[in-house]
């Protein structure tokens, strides 16, 4: 079975997804695929609340930084501006991901901090790259297969 793009209903909700693995591709029907699309939707909200509340409240301790990391966070508190407004983004984000509500914007927006993430944690500290990697499979999993632009996105790579 090929396939390059979900079969959709013409609801727009997607009835199959294929995943190619490697012996092979597997089908997902459109039941999992809402039901994954939910999954993915509240981890990925619920992180970045959560993230974005302990840059202001504080409430989990920072651990200890040297080298790089230290020279990496100083020159971005130096700004001023900065952490408050990425935690606010944060924020922000993570609750239209927990709401449901403009789920292509919270994509769009977290798009950019997503790929900051885990360029710091692929070039900086790569202990958190399994975490980096994890949301940044979550945040793609969202931008092709949530139903209010999937059909959008996806029509986009469909072979002509």
């Amino acid at each position: 079975m090929r396939c390059y793009a979900a079969d959709y209903r013409p609801s727009g909700v997607a009835r199959t997804v294929c995943i190619k693995l490697r012996n092979g591709y597997h089908e997902i029907k459109g039941a999992n695929v809402k039901i994954l699309t939910i999954i993915s939707r509240v981890l990925l909200g619920a992180l970045f609340v959560f993230s974005g509340l302990n840059g202001f409240f504080h409430f989990v301790p920072t651990p200890v930084m040297i080298g790089k990391e230290q020279e990496f966070m100083l020159g971005l508190m130096a700004a001023g501006y900065f952490f408050p407004l990425l935690m606010g983004t944060q924020v922000f984000c993570g609750v239209l991901l927990l709401t449901g509500f403009f789920i292509p914007l919270a994509v769009i927006i977290l798009a950019p901090i997503i790929l900051n993430i885990f360029l710091y944690h692929l070039f900086i500290s790569p202990k958190g790259l399994p975490l980096a990697l994890a949301v940044g499979v979550l945040e793609l999993f969202l931008a092709f297969f949530s139903d209010p632009h999937s059909k959008t996105v996806l029509q986009i790579f469909r072979k002509s």
